[in-house]
């Protein structure tokens, strides 16, 4: 018996996204068969120059291009920050008009929760930061008096 580990071979590509020309295929599609329904469609209403139409999806495919060219995951990326701004976005609304209420609502439920975290600034570590000696991550929360 060998006490030795058994390496078996990675394959770097399998996580990347397909691209051509550096646009991320599925984006691509998408990108240009709108642009081509765009075209037809104003095409049918204003007549053959309406095809120009189909031109407009050139410039998001170069902005694509220019997103991806350091990482072929930007566009996800990108994505995501998207959703979070509107779901923040969302909660900030909901906040103000739950704030007009006599009690404002937590899940549907008039909930009183004794929880303290993230709301201290103190609680939080920067993780790219090296640590003191015998400094931990999170700091223990002082009692309340």
């Amino acid at each position: 018996m060998s006490d030795e580990k058994i390496r078996y071979p990675g394959f770097n590509g399998l996580g990347r996204t397909a691209a051509i020309w550096g646009v991320p295929y599925m984006a691509m599609l998408v990108v240009v068969v709108a642009s081509m329904f765009t075209g037809v469609l104003v095409a049918f209403f204003v007549g053959p120059g309406g095809l120009l139409f189909v031109f407009l999806g050139f410039p998001v495919l170069l902005w694509f291009k220019h997103i991806c060219e350091t990482d072929d995951q930007g566009l996800w990326i990108m994505w995501l920050q998207f959703r979070c701004r509107n779901y923040f976005w969302r909660l900030r609304i909901r906040a103000r008009v739950n704030a007009a209420r006599a009690a404002p609502n937590f899940g549907n439920t008039s909930t009183l929760a004794p929880l303290r975290y993230g709301r201290q600034r103190r609680v939080f570590r920067d993780f790219l930061q090296p640590l003191d000696k015998g400094e931990r991550r999170l700091r223990e929360l002082e009692q309340e008096p």
